[in-house]
């Protein structure tokens, strides 16, 4: 009993050391591997990226489609592109054109 009476302070005080280095451990590997570690915050800024960049060129698609339609409107009529889409989308073309397919 003497023997474990010396013993135990020793071992508990290694035990608390442990204990708290694991607790450590553990919260550094979810600061960095969580769900909101800094692996997880780099790849949601990537994706952001990526998704900045899409609506980017979706507002430059939306810009070009505007300019087409007011460029057909009766106030501004282009007569080139009204004739580009009418052999595009109606397959019209002039009597004096000759297809080659």
């Amino acid at each position: 009993m003497k023997y474990l009476n010396k013993i135990l302070p020793y071992i508990g005080g290694k035990v608390i050391i442990l204990i708290l280095l694991l607790a450590c451990l553990y919260f550094i590997n979810a600061s960095i591997m969580g769900n909101s570690g800094l692996i997880a915050q780099i790849q949601l800024k990537d994706e952001l990226t990526l998704l900045e960049n899409e609506v980017k060129i979706q507002n430059q698609q939306i810009l070009l489609m505007e300019n087409k339609t007011r460029r057909i409107t009766p106030e501004y009529l282009d007569l080139d592109l009204l004739d580009e889409l009418a052999r595009q989308k109606l397959g019209y073309i002039h009597l004096d054109e000759i297809i080659i397919h």
